[in-house]
């Protein structure tokens, strides 16, 4: 409805990459297949620090660690460390990970962030997964580090209610560490999640949950995993 007044441009055909990088190659993304051990959907990170560091001193931050603090309405998240170290904010309190601890689980609803830990000068591998099954997808990945390296690279600010229909579909809420939890969730939940991400983003602004130059789903016939939708 309001959709001219978003500012777009011409998005980056990243469907073919196996693994997805980013950060000019500094953050490589892989979607691995379930193993005897985990049954369900995985995800492995690897960033490179130097070449990140070199990265960011020509195109700025990125914003494809999640540092802001985060919540999921259903997924219990689970991950580990295979090479160097994470800072974790879990309920506000800081813990750095290493491969030498165990899988860490944070239940759905707890608030939490985490990112390579700034004292650490050692490349960083990281896994993670979640349950529910479908809970963790390649469609909510692809699609937010494709509009957020692109917006990198263009020097384009992001735009938040783009961001609020990612985060809306796939379970995922800003957290509000400053106000009672309650009201906070209540707040990220229906405000910030479905009004802001719902209403104002995909119906007003008509940004879309899902692009097809960052991923193609089953639903398109040209895809290989599901476009599922997480609530």
């Amino acid at each position: 409805m309001l959709s001219c007044l978003v500012h777009s441009f011409p998005r980056s055909e990243t469907t073919a990459q196996h693994p997805l990088q980013t950060d000019g190659g500094a953050r490589i993304t892989e979607f691995l297949p379930p193993d005897h051990e985990h049954d369900e959907f995985r995800v492995r990170q690897t960033v490179l620090k130097k070449k990140l560091d070199k990265f960011k001193a020509t195109q700025g931050d990125s914003a494809k660690s999640p540092p802001l603090c985060h919540w999921h309405l259903h997924k219990d998240e689970y991950f580990y460390v295979e090479k160097g170290s994470i800072l974790l904010k879990i309920d506000g309190e800081d813990h750095i990970i290493t491969a030498k601890d165990r899988v860490i689980e944070i239940k759905a609803g707890v608030y939490h962030s985490f990112d390579i830990d700034p004292n650490s000068n050692e490349d960083l591998v990281w896994v993670a997964y979640v349950e529910p099954e479908d809970g963790l997808t390649e469609k909510f990945f692809r699609n937010a580090f494709g509009y957020l390296d692109d917006c990198q690279n263009k020097r384009i600010t992001p735009n938040l209610f783009q961001l609020l229909v990612f985060l809306y579909h796939d379970g995922t809420f800003v957290a509000l560490p400053r106000l009672p939890k309650f009201l906070g969730k209540w707040l990220s939940r229906w405000v910030f999640g479905y009004f802001g991400g719902r209403v104002i983003g995909e119906k007003l602004l008509g940004f879309k949950d899902n692009y097809p130059e960052y991923f193609l789903s089953q639903d398109s016939g040209t895809g290989k995993n599901s476009d599922k939708k997480t609530e």
